[in-house]
């Protein structure tokens, strides 16, 4: 009657409860079958951090991208519009220097990772400065969002920006002529302005 009702973790425990009792334990069995064994093999241990993946070589940013991501964060600080580190990545891809062409390489472009780590650095900079009157600016800084958030609802934004060019800045200083015809037209439809022909 007993033996037809078992199930397999009665019997689990009726096992375990034996070795308990009679002090045996599976452990001590592999422990000197694992000893035994090591010896006739001659098995090295594994190497300190063998289970790390290993990081991929990282490289530095060129002049030119260390530049271009200068430039951009500089914008974003003069709009008080921080630039996304995905949206700066995709136009880093299609950037082009005054005459047209491609202003990187494919297989030197910044990921969107890199971005803000090149960011960082420049607000790190101006952020020790920034810590002494907390108190006294929260109030005045709430003031300075509300208007720039009331003031980019209704006005124009200024300065326009094309890529990483400061559109008005190139104007005011007589450096527009610089740019090819075709980029000019290329910032004429960005901007969806009528070109003729």
């Amino acid at each position: 009657y007993a033996l037809e009702r078992e199930s397999l973790l009665d019997k689990a425990m009726l096992r375990y409860a034996e070795n308990l009792e009679s002090g045996e334990s599976a452990i001590d069995q592999i422990i000197e079958s694992a000893s035994g064994s090591s010896e006739s093999l001659d098995v090295q241990p594994s190497p300190i951090g063998w289970a790390l993946k290993s990081s991929a070589s990282r490289r530095g940013l060129t002049k030119n991208q260390k530049k271009y991501l200068t430039d951009i964060f500089l914008l974003g600080e003069q709009t008080r519009q921080k630039a996304d580190p995905d949206d700066v990545s995709k136009s880093m891809r299609k950037a082009r220097d005054t005459d047209g062409s491609s202003l990187f390489k494919f297989s030197r472009l910044s990921s969107k990772k890199s971005i803000p780590e090149a960011n960082s650095t420049s607000d790190n900079d101006d952020d020790e400065d920034d810590n002494d009157n907390d108190d006294d600016l929260s109030s005045e800084k709430e003031y300075h969002r509300i208007r720039d958030e009331i003031l980019n609802e209704i006005s124009l934004n200024h300065p326009i920006i094309y890529d990483s060019y400061n559109i008005c800045e190139m104007v005011a200083t007589s450096k527009l002529p610089k740019f090819s015809i075709a980029m000019l037209q290329v910032i004429c439809r960005y901007f969806e302005l009528y070109i003729l022909n």
